[in-house]
């Protein structure tokens, strides 16, 4: 049995080998493939491998440049390379791939790269096409520039508390403190630092807004959702969202109001705070799976090699290949990068010891390891699977983690509380999901919203989806402009609904591991092999998972939900 994974870069063969990435470099490169005659089919494959591979150089590039930009919001000259490619080098490959592209569109011999087993390679190309305006290329690169000034409000950052200064990230750990009064001061202090920069979050919005509005009109579409949702491929409609939204509303809505229910009866008060959703019912000390990162790396190694050795492996392959302690000037967040030509995941995370802290870790390795299994695959567009089968990899792991906390906790009891504490944010996140999901396809349908009704329309969801929560100790305002914390509204409109679909397809790999372990990982593993290859649909069919949004199978996965809770009680 193998027992190392060496992750070897992709060879250059097309790319000299000491190419630097710069606007001027890369145009003799594009002018060569522009220029390369297409008069077979095989010319088109080859043309295709080289271009994928020119590709992977680029792309790696921006990666490492947004990745410094993370881990370092305070540095000009970082901010000044991230900014340098966004303003210099993606417009100029934006234009130039188009190019390819249509001359792929418009080649006598796409039906054979159709036919081929490179499906996937016509629809990316297709939709690149067809949703291309040559106006939107500047548009996308003030787009890329507000986004990264969100990041620099959020990321530089700090909140002045009993005399210490923490990072919002940081923050967390008092949520978790038995003191309430404690709990409500550091949440007074933190939606207080957030109020200064409502404002300006705002108007970066309304920018974001206006632009994403713009390149709809560009394209002749109505608005923004439309162009989303063409661009992301997707194998389902806005009516199918809320068809999902309404199957969240029936059966995980409930579930998670039971159990903000029993955690104020345990809690003894009259209603429950944002501050009181983390604490110990029972007046426990936090959670604490791992004092420092380094601790954290070698446990999850272990614990992945206990789920099944391949998992493991695969973990240990880019263990040494990340940033995850928070610190002052980091953005905000965790995610999952691949730095295409090393063929390599890159974790990026705010860590301070948490329990939510270790199913993040899980979540984002449950990518990296996806990413290594699927890193085989011929070309750039067929490596990296539909975001809502890519999330079913890291959710997954969440949940078969379960039945191995021993190797961070070594009581029972504590085993047993973080077991908790995931099942009951499986359901939270389908009902958060239903309120950001929803939101956006308010915002984008209704261009011409005020602030006001903005605002007004988040609280509507929230109430709809989402438990009630006092927020009557802080200054009006505070739950009308949480959506302004969801990252993903200002760097990526419309991915949200994926966690929720995602979700289904965890439980379900969850649910195949109770009854066969190895088989389970098999299925998964099988299925992350494919990449992008097919679609979202056959990744699921693969993985031993069915993919249906309506109300029949999720209300079973919260039965199973709900089954498991019942055996960790508050």
């Amino acid at each position: 049995m193998t027992t190392t994974i060496e992750l070897t870069p992709l060879n250059r063969a097309f790319v000299p080998a000491d190419f630097e990435v710069s606007a001027q470099e890369l145009k003799p490169l594009y002018e060569r493939l522009i220029e390369t005659p297409l008069d077979s089919p095989e010319d088109v494959k080859q043309w295709l491998t080289r271009w994928s591979e020119l590709r992977s150089v680029v792309d790696e590039e921006r990666a490492r440049r947004q990745i410094a930009a993370s881990c370092d919001t305070i540095s000009e000259d970082v901010s000044a390379k991230y900014l340098d490619f966004v303003r210099n080098i993606a417009p100029v490959t934006t234009e130039w791939d188009f190019k390819l592209a249509k001359r792929y569109y418009d080649s006598p011999h796409r039906r054979s790269v159709q036919t081929s087993g490179w499906a996937e390679v016509d629809r990316v190309l297709a939709t690149q096409v067809e949703l291309f305006d040559e106006k939107n290329v500047a548009l996308e690169t003030q787009v890329k520039e507000i986004v990264h000034e969100y990041d620099e409000i959020m990321g530089g950052m700090t909140i002045e508390f009993d005399g210490k200064e923490y990072t919002p990230p940081q923050m967390r750990q008092f949520f978790h403190n038995t003191d309430r009064d404690l709990r409500r001061r550091a949440f007074v202090a933190m939606v207080e630092k957030l109020a200064t920069v409502e404002t300006e979050l705002d108007h970066k919005f309304d920018k974001l807004f206006e632009l994403r509005k713009a390149m709809a009109d560009n394209v002749g579409l109505p608005d923004y959702r439309e162009v989303a949702f063409k661009e992301k491929r997707r194998d389902y409609t806005p009516s199918d969202c809320e068809t999902f939204h309404d199957a969240i509303e029936k059966s995980a809505v409930p579930l998670l109001r039971k159990i903000h229910e029993e955690r104020r009866e345990a809690l003894g008060v009259d209603a429950l705070a944002p501050f009181d959703l983390d604490v110990d019912v029972k007046g426990r000390s936090p959670l604490r799976p791992f004092e420092d990162v380094d601790i954290l790396k070698d446990k999850t190694s272990q614990l992945f090699h206990r789920i099944d050795p391949r998992l493991g492996i695969r973990f240990d392959a880019f263990s040494e290949n990340m940033d995850i302690g928070s610190r002052k000037g980091k953005a905000p967040g965790a995610y999952q990068a691949t730095l295409r030509e090393q063929r390599r995941p890159f974790i990026f995370g705010n860590f301070i010891g948490l329990q939510r802290d270790l199913s993040t870790m899980v979540h984002e390795a449950g990518h990296a390891i996806h990413a290594v299994q699927s890193r085989e695959q011929p070309l750039i567009w067929l490596d990296h699977a539909a975001m809502e089968f890519c999330e079913v990899s890291s959710m997954a792991q969440e949940l078969l983690m379960l039945d191995s906390l021993d190797q961070f906790y070594d009581r029972e009891e504590d085993r047993k509380r973080a077991a908790r504490e995931q099942w009951e944010s499986t359901v939270w996140i389908l009902c958060w999901v239903a309120v950001i999901d929803g939101f956006q396809h308010w915002l984008y349908t209704n261009p011409e919203h005020t602030h006001e009704e903005r605002n007004a329309k988040f609280v509507e969801l929230h109430d709809r989806y989402m438990p009630p929560l006092d927020h009557s100790y802080v200054a009006d305002g505070v739950l009308q402009r949480r959506w302004q914390r969801q990252l993903h509204i200002y760097h990526v409109p419309f991915y949200y609904v994926e966690y929720g679909i995602a979700q289904l397809g965890a439980l379900q790999v969850y649910r195949n591991y109770r009854k066969d372990p190895r088989a389970a990982v098999t299925m998964l593993l099988e299925a992350q092999t494919l990449g992008g290859s097919v679609g979202a649909p056959r990744l699921f069919e693969v993985a031993g998972c069915k993919f249906d949004l309506g109300p029949q199978l999720l209300g079973e996965l919260m039965d199973l939900v709900a089954q498991e809770l019942e055996q960790l009680p508050v």
